[in-house]
């Protein structure tokens, strides 16, 4: 009987093999689709903190908030200047919800979707290429409009197939998956940045490639190279036609926390029109080669 509470509590503690977290602002039209696609590579649970959302969302997310996969966190930001600051308690926050349960938490936004490059599932390949690390830095492909504006609720994943070159200066960035119990919570400046963490002293960072990241101090020493052998993250930044107008643009005019609104402007524009270039259907091709019952279902 002993030994039977004790596996049962084993499977418990250890239940999640990847979960998610994210902060999100009316993000309703894209919710649904970053989820089914998460879950079809791999994710098992979800940690969504809900800034204010007015859209929605909650009746997009009720079927997987019932099953227990999607749990919501009411996380309202009180005043735009302190976006970063609050994503990283929400970063902070699932850390410390996912320490004792979950193997690996990836920190990434509605807009970015993991993609397992030679396999059809993240957990595989994370299981095959970095069985050692305690840190995984996945580098963003950029995405741009494709010059298509998708009906409301459509989904991106088949549409939006133009993207940067892949030696684009914004493809050196991207975001982290990590293991939690790599990360000292006690230590406030181990997630001071929203794209990657600092592990403990004595942990290893790999990029997607399964090279080996080393730090100084607190500062990850980037190379400047995209590397995309094993994983990458589809940014989807300015999404479609609608969204860049709509939201993108107009976020841009009015000013935000990147700077003044004719840096952003600028900025966004160069985005823009650098983002659409090249053609890019590997997502595509890794769901039909290994999810093609779901590519059908969703992204046919």
């Amino acid at each position: 009987m002993i030994r039977l509470l004790l596996l049962f509590f084993f499977v418990q503690v250890n239940s999640i093999e990847l979960g998610i977290a994210t902060m999100f602002h009316n993000e309703a039209k894209y919710l649904k689709e970053w989820v089914d696609y998460h879950l079809t590579v791999g994710v098992d649970h979800f940690w969504l903190y809900n800034d204010r959302s007015t859209d929605d969302y909650l009746e997009r997310l009720k079927p997987y908030i019932e099953r227990g996969i999607v749990e919501i966190f009411d996380w309202h930001l009180p005043h735009r200047d302190k976006y970063f600051e609050y994503q990283l308690l929400a970063n902070r926050d699932a850390l410390a919800r996912g320490m004792e349960s979950t193997k690996w938490i990836a920190f990434i936004d509605v807009d970015e979707f993991i993609v397992p490059m030679t396999c059809g599932s993240i957990t595989k390949c994370l299981n095959q290429h970095f069985a050692q690390a305690d840190q995984v830095f996945i580098n963003w492909r950029n995405f741009g409009t494709s010059g298509k504006t998708i009906k409301p609720y459509g989904t991106i994943l088949n549409r939006l197939l133009k993207c940067s070159v892949r030696t684009h200066s914004a493809n050196q960035v991207g975001k982290c998956i990590l293991r939690p119990k790599s990360i000292d919570l006690s230590d406030r400046s181990c997630f001071w940045y929203a794209h990657y963490a600092i592990p403990k002293k004595g942990s290893l960072t790999m990029n997607g490639d399964g090279g080996q990241i080393h730090f100084d101090k607190q500062i990850m020493l980037n190379d400047g190279v995209h590397h995309d052998k094993f994983l990458r993250i589809n940014h989807y930044y300015t999404r479609d036609e609608s969204f860049f107008k709509n939201v993108r643009l107009a976020r841009s005019v009015v000013g935000s926390f990147e700077g003044s609104c004719e840096q952003n402007l600028e900025i966004l524009l160069h985005r823009y029109r650098s983002y659409s270039k090249v053609y890019d259907n590997k997502i595509l091709k890794m769901l039909k080669r290994f999810h093609s019952k779901a590519y059908l279902k969703h992204w046919q």
